[in-house]
């Protein structure tokens, strides 16, 4: 089964293992981002026969499509890393009020502990005096 991709090129479309045609998808992966490939399409109904098929061939790419994938490929890697960074702001902020809560907890247990012992000290005290 023949049709065209959106750059106009005309793609043979292969079946997959069920017997159906392979759905066109494109990479998001690190490795391949950008890349296309043919996979079965009932992966949506988890029952995929597992075919896949690269579409455009590492060798086979044109100069242009590389530079293209590479900017690609490197402003998602910048995306990702922008997201980590992000996300061990968050951590850390929560860390700092963890650790900020954790202290105020700390002096409370403290104070109530010493008050107990101030209250057990006074009666042990007012029971000797008046023993």
């Amino acid at each position: 089964m023949q049709f065209d991709d959106d750059s106009g090129v005309s793609l043979e479309r292969p079946f997959c293992h069920c017997g159906i045609p392979a759905k066109l998808k494109i990479s998001a992966k690190d490795t391949s981002f950008g890349r296309r490939f043919f996979n079965c399409p009932n992966y949506k109904f988890n029952k995929q026969c597992g075919f896949f098929q690269w579409v455009d061939f590492e060798m086979e790419q044109n100069y242009c499509c590389k530079i293209t994938l590479e900017l690609a490929q490197r402003r998602n890697n910048r995306i990702n890393q922008e997201r980590v960074t992000a996300e061990v702001a968050k951590f850390r902020a929560m860390e700092k009020k963890c650790n900020g809560t954790f202290k105020v907890l700390f002096l409370s247990w403290f104070c109530i502990v010493v008050l107990c012992a101030v209250i057990v000290f006074y009666v042990n005290d007012n029971h000797v005096s008046h023993g």
